[in-house]
C-alpha cells in the first residue's frame, strides 16, 4: 500500500531590525510532481506524490560582494539540478537519493565559482545551504555551513543538522558546552561554505523517519543566532499551527535584536499513515547527547541549563565587569582602535571563513559588544551637523533632479512586477464567473494601480494570492512569472518586505 503523507508548509523571511537588505534566499516546492515553486506563501499538501517535497534555505555572505547573489544562485542551482535528475524517473534506493542531494550541492558550488569568474566584482561571495527532501515517510537532509534544520514534536526540539563552525568544533572536542557556544565571541566563524574555489565543501548528510505531528524547521542563523534552542522550543510548543509558529519565531528573533536577516521554512507533518519506526533520538536537545546520524555526522551536544554552570557563570561575570572597568578607563584608546572598522564584512582565511554574524541584545541573547563603543562629544556634534545637513538637502527644492532620479529608480524596480501583473490580467480566464472571480479581478486591478504608483506592498500581494487561492486551484497565464517578479521586488525593496 502506498504511503500517504500530508504536509502544511509555510515560508517567511524578514530582513530584521538592522540590515538594509536581505541576503537570505529560500524556496520550496510542495510537491515536485506539480512543478510549482513557492517563495513566501503557505501551501497544504494532501497526499504527497512519489517525487516528494523539496525545501531549501541559503544564507548569503559577502556584504558588498553580493551575498544575496550567492544565496540565490545556490538555491536556484539545487532546484534545477534535482528536477533534471528526476525528470525521467525517481531514484528507488536511499543511496541514490543521497547521491542526488550531495551532487546538487556540488553543482551549486560550481555555479557560484563560474559566476565569480564571469563577474570578478562578486569575488569573495559565499553562502550556507540547507536542503531537505521529504519522500514518502522519510526526510533526506544535506547542508553546508551553520544554517540549521531542527525537528520539533511533542517530545521537544532537536537539531538534525550539525553546524560547520568553529564553535561547533570546540563543542565536539568537549572544550565548551553548546550553551557556551551560543554566547561565544567567535560564533560567527564558519568552517564550510559554498563559493570558495580553493575550499570545496564537504556537505553534511542525514535522514529522519518522519512521524505524524512532526515539524521540520529550516532556518538561517538570523533565528538560531538570536534565540536559544530552549526558546525556539517554547515558541513552537505554544503555536501549534505552522503559520503561527513561523510568524512567532521571526517576531522572537526581532525582539532579541533582529541584527540579521531571518528566514523560517516550516513543514508540519499533519499525517503519515504508514510511518517507519521512530529513530532512537533524544526527546529534546536539553541535557542529552544527540544520537549519531546514519552517515556518521553527530548531532550537536545539547545546550546545558544555566543552573548547572552557576559557579562558572558568576566567575565569568566578575571577569567581564573587571574588563569593562578597564575598557572604560581606556576608552579613548579603544575608540581609536575601532575607527575604520567595517561591520558586515566577510573575510576568508586558510582554515576558517569569517562570517560576520550579528550579536543579540535582549535577555536570552548574546551581549552586543558593539554597543559598548562610545562617541566623543565632538563626534556627536559632527554627526548632528551631518544629519541636519542631510535633512535640509532632502527637503530642499534646489535639487529636484536628485529627487526625481530617486523616484524613477523606485518606479523602475516595480516595473517587472507591474509587467507580470498585466500579463496575468491579459491571460486571466476564470474557472467560472462568480464572487471569487470578481474578487480576484478586483485585487488584481488594485495591485496594478499600486505597482504603477510604486506603492505596492507585501500585504497587497498576499491579499491577491488569497483571492487567487479562493478560485480553487486556478493557475492561469503569468502566475509563475508573477511569483518570480514579486520575489525579486521584496528582495530589492526591503521596506516592503513581508512582516
Amino acid at each position: 500500500m502506498a504511503t500517504k503523507t500530508d504536509l502544511q508548509i509555510i515560508a517567511l523571511t524578514d530582513r530584521g531590525m538592522e540590515r538594509d537588505h536581505n541576503e537570505d534566499y529560500h524556496s520550496y516546492i510542495p510537491d515536485l510532481e506539480s512543478g510549482e515553486w513557492v517563495f513566501f506563501d503557505s501551501r497544504e499538501v494532501k497526499g504527497l506524490s512519489e517525487k516528494g517535497s523539496l525545501l531549501i534555505v541559503a544564507d548569503g555572505m559577502g556584504g558588498t560582494n553580493a551575498g544575496e547573489v550567492a544565496s540565490k544562485i545556490a538555491v536556484e542551482s539545487v532546484k534545477t539540478f534535482i528536477q533534471q535528475q528526476i525528470a525521467q524517473a525517481m531514484p528507488d534506493k536511499e543511496a541514490a537519493v543521497k547521491s542526488i542531494l550531495i551532487e546538487s550541492v556540488k553543482a551549486a558550488q560550481k555555479d557560484l565559482i563560474d559566476h565569480e569568474k564571469q563577474f570578478p566584482e562578486t569575488e569573495g561571495m559565499g553562502t550556507t545551504l540547507v536542503v531537505a527532501w521529504v519522500i514518502k515517510n522519510k526526510a533526506f537532509i544535506t547542508w553546508v555551513g551553520d544554517s540549521r534544520l531542527y525537528l520539533h514534536n511533542k517530545s521537544g526540539l532537536i537539531q538534525l543538522s550539525h553546524d560547520h563552525s568553529y564553535v561547533q568544533e570546540l563543542v565536539d572536542a568537549g572544550k565548551i558546552t553548546a550553551e557556551q557556544a551560543f554566547y561565544h565571541p567567535q560564533s560567527n566563524i564558519i568552517t564550510q561554505s559554498l563559493g570558495e574555489a580553493k575550499r570545496p565543501p564537504n556537505p553534511g548528510y542525514t535522514t529522519y523517519n518522519i512521524q505524524s505531528d512532526d515539524a521540520i524547521l529550516i532556518c538561517s542563523d538570523g533565528l538560531n543566532g538570536m534565540v536559544t534552542d530552549s526558546n525556539i522550543e517554547l515558541v513552537m510548543s505554544g503555536n501549534p499551527t505552522a503559520a503561527d509558529a513561523a510568524r512567532a519565531l521571526i517576531d522572537e528573533a526581532n525582539k532579541a535584536g533582529g541584527n540579521d536577516n531571518i528566514t523560517v521554512l516550516l513543514a508540519h507533518v499533519t499525517n503519515v499513515d504508514s510511518p517507519l519506526p521512530p529513530e532512537p533520538r533524544p526527546a529534546a536537545t536539553h541535557g542529552k547527547q544527540a544520537a549519531a546520524s546514519n552517515d556518521a555526522v553527530n548531532a550537536p551536544v545539547p545546550r546545558q541549563k544555566k543552573n548547572a554552570m552557576r559557579g562558572k557563570i558568576l566567575l565569568l561575570a566578575v571577569i567581564v565587569i573587571l574588563l569593562g572597568l578597564i575598557a572604560w578607563q581606556n576608552r579613548p584608546t579603544i575608540i581609536g582602535l575601532f575607527k575604520g572598522d567595517k561591520a558586515n564584512s566577510t573575510k576568508k582565511g586558510d582554515s576558517v571563513i569569517q562570517k560576520v554574524k550579528p550579536i543579540p541584545k535582549e535577555n536570552n541573547a548574546k551581549p552586543n559588544n558593539s554597543d559598548a563603543r562610545e562617541k566623543t562629544p565632538e563626534a556627536d556634534e559632527k554627526d548632528a551637523k551631518a544629519e541636519k545637513k542631510q535633512a535640509n538637502t532632502g527637503n530642499s527644492l534646489s535639487k529636484p533632479s536628485v529627487v526625481k532620479a530617486k523616484a524613477e529608480n523606485t518606479t523602475e524596480k516595480y516595473k517587472p512586477t507591474l509587467d507580470a501583473l498585466i500579463k496575468v490580467k491579459n491571460g486571466y480566464k476564470p474557472p467560472k464567473e462568480d464572487n471569487f472571480s470578481k474578487a480576484f479581478k478586483n485585487e488584481l486591478g488594485k495591485c496594478i494601480n499600486k505597482a504603477k504608483a510604486a506603492t505596492l506592498t507585501s500585504d497587497d500581494i498576499k491579499t491577491l494570492y488569497k483571492a487567487k487561492n479562493a478560485l480553487q486551484g486556478y493557475d492561469g497565464t503569468g502566475i509563475s512569472d508573477l511569483n518570480e517578479a514579486v520575489k525579486e521586488l521584496f528582495r530589492f525593496l526591503p521596506d516592503i518586505n513581508p512582516k
